[in-house]
């Protein structure tokens, strides 16, 4: 049996207790396989590891460096990759040289007429249906009291276009773009 001795002042367990205490952290050490070797090895492999740690080159500039290059390699072609792609993509409309309204187009600026109306926006509308009718392009634009209209392409002496030059008042031998202007009546 164990004999409960009172410890002196500076001991906190009796030498029975630390015996006993000693024996149970020997039979953990040899369960966890722990010699008297194992902390020499442990210090060594930490230091192996610090050493490693000091070492001073600049390998992390040479890596940030060669992160700047591919990223802006991989932009630079991004964006070549995506100009060829989109390219062909776009939609062109090319000139023909019998085309009289285009020939007059690139030769003369765009005509512009002014007109007074009562309501321009019913007059807008008017000209908006009539140029869809007849397959002809039309943007619209208001500006205070000013209704703007950019109608193209007209094709000069053409019959089917006869209707909407009335109502622009252009004379029939006008081709290309035409900006109409509406104006309010006072």
């Amino acid at each position: 049996m164990i004999e409960n001795k009172e410890p002196d002042e500076n001991q906190i367990f009796s030498e029975k207790e630390e015996a006993l205490i000693k024996n149970a952290f020997a039979r953990l050490d040899i369960k966890l396989g722990v010699t008297d070797e194992t902390p020499q090895y442990l210090k060594k492999s930490f230091a192996r590891k610090l050493d490693k740690l000091l070492i001073t080159d600049n390998s992390f500039y040479i890596k940030w460096k060669g992160f700047v290059v591919s990223l802006i390699t991989a932009f630079s072609l991004g964006s070549l990759i995506s100009y060829f792609l989109i390219m062909p993509a776009m939609v062109t409309r090319s000139i023909d040289k019998n085309d009289k309204a285009v020939s007059n187009e690139s030769i003369n600026p765009p005509t512009t007429t002014s007109i007074d109306v009562q309501n321009p926006e019913d007059y807008a509308f008017m000209l908006i249906s009539m140029a869809l009718k007849i397959d002809l392009e039309i943007n619209i634009q208001k500006i205070g009291d000013k209704t703007i209209l950019y109608i193209w392409p007209f094709k000069p002496d053409d019959q089917s276009q006869e209707e909407i030059r009335q109502f622009l008042k252009l004379s029939p031998d006008v081709g290309g773009r035409v900006t109409a202007i509406l104006h309010k009546k006072s």
